[in-house]
This record gives structure tokens, C-alpha cells and sequence, in this order.
């Protein structure tokens, strides 16, 4: 998850980060998750694909809804949930 977070710093928006993780939310010891980076990812204009399974159409609404919040002050990003 650290090597994943400071490649991303290096990216830039002419960049694509394809992130496929088991545990999504799972922190590691400096508190750091795959879903953290992506956001850092996102947030930087990044161009990327989150791969994640859901259970339950709820689980991927409340997903869905927690992400578009993470980038909904730019015009710039547009989230796809399939």
C-alpha cells in the first residue's frame, strides 16, 4: 500500500492506476489503505479503475456514495459505478 501511495504522488493526470485489492479498507501499519491511494489518486486527477466486488446493491450505493464524495468539487472526475 506505501510503494502504491508514492508511485501515485509521482502520477499525474495523464496517468491511468488500476487498483484491485481483497480488502478494500484494511489499513496497514503507517494507516494506510488501497482505497486510501486511490482517493489520493482521484484527488490528484488521475485517471484509474477501482475493481472491487460488492454483496448487496446497498454495499455498492454506500461505496458508490462515499467515492463520489471524495471528488465531488472538480468537474473534472466522473464516477462510474458498474
Amino acid at each position: 500500500m506505501d510503494g502504491l501511495i508514492s508511485i501515485v504522488e509521482e502520477l499525474s493526470s495523464q496517468d491511468f492506476i488500476h487498483v484491485y485489492p481483497y480488502f478494500i479498507h484494511k489499513k496497514n501499519a503507517k494507516n494506510n489503505s488501497y482505497y486510501d491511494a486511490f482517493c489520493l489518486a482521484m484527488r490528484k486527477g488521475v485517471m484509474g479503475m477501482l475493481w472491487y466486488g460488492f454483496n448487496t446493491l446497498k454495499e455498492r450505493e454506500i461505496l458508490h456514495n462515499f467515492m463520489r464524495s471524495q471528488v465531488e468539487n472538480s468537474s473534472k472526475r466522473r464516477l462510474q459505478g458498474i
